[in-house]
């Protein structure tokens, strides 16, 4: 790449909704605010983030409409007409026929970095799927550069499919600070939710899939809600891969039905700071995660995190200072936090402002996207 020169960047984010879609535009806007990119986005025809401002260009293109085929030609067709430097790829459509793309993109001398959200798909099921592994190794084998979030994803990539260290670098994911579009208090979300006042509300928000724990967090609420009568949970989210049911009758098992506000459904973005503003605290019961968009909501709207001691969590929690750090699965640690972390306001406000000064000094999009640049300019050596 000359010097001096911008680089032409495309990202290519295939969901268009959710959470890599919310990662892909603050990148992308990150990238164009630097000066040195021209960044196009390149997501799904149906693009939840499409009335915010932006910075970059934006292509639409029915990436999730089927057959596969006329996606790829769809994809194809962008990279013709846009001639990009770097395709930078933050989602896949299908990793077991998308392999084959990247492959070809080699032979072309097409410069790919993949940034490796998840190193592998969270559920069993899908881990184990057939073909699946070999099309993440071809995926990881043909990409120039890989990201990841945290030291522990590095670790596993190379561990699990041998990716030479020096392929991988590690840069942060960025602060959601842009889903505090409007401010405001307390009170006023908790009207909007139809949440008393003087609750003391624990929010699990996220899509509810079986490795976030939930099971685990019910359990421990009922113990902590026998503690204090104003304790309410509340679970925001669409389920996947899981049958929700599951979660309502044991809800009623346990009889917390009057405790426990369950909203099983996609919450649109315009809907999320609503959730974190009416929270007090926010709570991670993952029994694995390589990062956590939740986590980064958590630090935007300044709140305390209780969050289990797996995968990158102890990287990005600091236990003891913005929230604590529980073994996975256990409730009753769970419940004894919860009853230290509300029996003192003190120690609850503290923590929220901390957590809301890591999203600026650790997570900002500003600093991110400066070492992605340079990731960029070490592209034509590899």
């Amino acid at each position: 790449m000359e010097l001096n020169k911008k680089i032409r960047i495309l990202v290519f984010e295939s969901g268009g909704w959710g959470g890599i879609a919310h990662y892909a535009y603050n990148f992308s806007d990150a990238l164009s605010k630097t000066g040195q990119a021209e960044v196009v986005l390149l997501t799904d025809r149906e693009y939840e983030l499409e009335r915010l401002k932006r910075n970059f260009s934006l292509r639409k293109e029915s990436i999730r409409a089927k057959p596969y085929i006329l996606a790829v030609f769809r994809v194809i067709r962008s990279i013709l007409v846009i001639k990009p430097d770097v395709i930078h790829v933050q989602s896949l459509i299908t990793a077991r026929k998308d392999w084959l793309f990247f492959i070809i993109a080699r032979l072309f001398n097409l410069k790919i970095i993949y940034t490796a959200h998840n190193i592998l798909p969270h559920e069993d099921s899908e881990k184990q799927a057939k073909g699946m592994r070999f099309a993440f190794s071809m995926i990881y084998k043909y990409s120039r550069k890989i990201i990841v979030h945290s030291q522990y994803s590095k670790d596993r990539l190379i561990f699990i499919f041998g990716v030479p260290e020096e392929k991988i670098s590690i840069i942060y994911h960025g602060d959601y600070l842009f889903m505090r579009q409007k401010e405001m208090t307390q009170k006023e979300a908790r009207n909007i939710l139809g949440i008393a006042e003087d609750k003391k509300v624990i929010l699990q928000f996220g899509a509810i899939r079986e490795y976030k724990g939930l099971d685990t967090l019910i359990y421990a609420f009922k113990i902590f809600s026998q503690l204090n009568e104003k304790a309410l949970l509340l679970v925001a989210g669409k389920p996947i891969r899981i049958s929700i049911s599951n979660y309502k009758k044991f809800i009623k098992e346990l009889d917390l039905g009057d405790k426990i506000i369950l909203k099983d459904y996609y919450i649109p973005f315009e809907e999320v700071a609503v959730y974190f503003f009416a929270a007090d605290i926010v709570v991670l019961p993952y029994t694995e995660i390589d990062m956590s968009g939740s986590l980064q909501l958590a630090y935007a709207f300044g709140k305390p995190v209780l969050a289990s001691r797996s995968g990158s969590f102890p990287e990005m929690v600091e236990d003891g200072r913005n929230g604590y750090l529980f073994s996975s699965g256990d409730t009753e640690g769970l419940a004894w936090l919860l009853e230290k972390v509300f029996s003192d306001e003190a120690l609850l406000k503290t923590m929220g402002a901390r957590s809301r000064e890591i999203a600026d000094e650790k997570f900002s999009w500003s600093r991110i996207a400066v070492k992605t640049l340079e990731l960029y300019k070490t592209v034509d050596r590899v």
